[in-house]
């Protein structure tokens, strides 16, 4: 009688274990990172309300002045800011912005965002789920250029694809 109480204990304390290890296992709780947990706040994210979730930001830097054989360059670098708005997860998020540059500037043709000398910045940028992003381009000028002014910066939002998941 005492080896059955035993077995049956046995058998009982491993069926516990087992059922309250199967209701608590990592598939079958939600994870906040995933959107299927939360589709229906789930957000397209498109051109025209991508200003709702991020805040995008652009900025010259210092200017470096060089002369070779006469004809005087200038070195400077244009950096793309963007931070989340509103606190939540980014996925599959891609954003292709366009700056207008000023005063004879262009993309150096070093940087990876160089296609051809329109004075124009153009660079599609991946998303981390975080939603923070920093990147920076090479810019060149030659003969005639002018200094940056940061309160002429205007970026355009070309296309914007991914969806956004409110915390």
């Amino acid at each position: 009688m005492k080896k059955f109480l035993s077995v049956f204990a046995i058998i009982l304390l491993i069926s516990i274990c087992f059922t309250s290890c199967e209701e608590a296992t990592p598939s079958s709780i939600p994870s906040p990172q995933s959107p299927q947990s939360t589709q229906s706040t789930e957000v397209t994210l498109s051109a025209s309300n991508i200003n709702e979730y991020l805040n995008i930001s652009g900025q010259y830097g210092k200017i470096e002045r060089e002369t070779k054989v006469g004809v005087s360059f200038g070195y400077s670098d244009f950096t793309i800011n963007i931070d989340p708005a509103v606190p939540g997860q980014f996925y599959n998020t891609s954003i292709t912005l366009k700056v207008g540059l000023t005063h004879g500037w262009d993309v150096s043709s070093s940087d990876p965002a160089f296609s051809e000398k329109d004075g124009c910045l153009t660079t599609t940028i991946k998303l981390p789920a975080n939603g923070s992003k920093e990147e920076i381009h090479s810019l060149i000028a030659s003969i005639s250029y002018g200094n940056h002014n940061n309160q002429d910066v205007k970026i355009h939002i070309v296309s914007v694809s991914g969806t956004f998941v409110p915390a």
